[in-house]
C-alpha cells in the first residue's frame, strides 16, 4: 500500500546571540489514500551545534527537517506511522456484539427509562 509521509517543523529554538537553533518541534504524519485517514506524531529532538551555523532568518525547513530526520530515527518513525495506518485499513482486531447494532444498543442502555 502507499502512503503520502509529510515531515513538517512547528517550532525552533535558539540562542538569540548566537542564532544556534539547539531544538526542534517537528510533526510526522502518514496518509493513506485507499482509507482517507491520516496518523501524526509531535515529537522534538535536541540538535548539535553544526561547524558553521546558517544565519537564523536564512534558514529553510527542508534544512531544518534534514537536521531532524538525521537525529531521529527516520525510518523507523516512518514505518510506525505507516504500520497504524495499515490497522486502520486492514484491522487485526474489532469489538461489538453480532446481535445488537451498537449504537442503537448504547442509545437504549443509556436512555433513562420513565413511565
Amino acid at each position: 500500500m502507499n502512503y503520502t509521509i509529510t515531515w513538517q517543523i512547528i517550532d525552533l529554538y535558539r540562542e538569540v546571540p548566537s542564532g544556534y537553533v539547539y531544538k526542534a518541534k517537528f510533526k510526522v504524519s502518514a496518509f493513506c489514500p485507499k482509507s482517507q485517514k491520516t496518523v501524526s506524531v509531535l515529537d522534538q529532538v535536541l540538535l548539535d551545534m553544526p561547524e558553521k551555523l546558517i544565519p537564523f532568518n536564512d534558514l529553510s525547513e527542508d534544512v531544518v527537517i534534514s537536521w531532524v530526520q538525521n537525529k531521529s530515527n527516520k525510518d523507523k518513525l516512518e514505518l510506525d506511522l505507516c504500520s497504524q495506518l495499515k490497522l486502520i485499513a486492514e484491522p487485526k482486531i474489532s469489538k461489538g456484539l453480532p446481535w445488537k447494532d451498537s449504537e442503537i444498543y448504547a442509545e437504549t442502555i443509556h436512555k433513562p427509562q420513565f413511565e
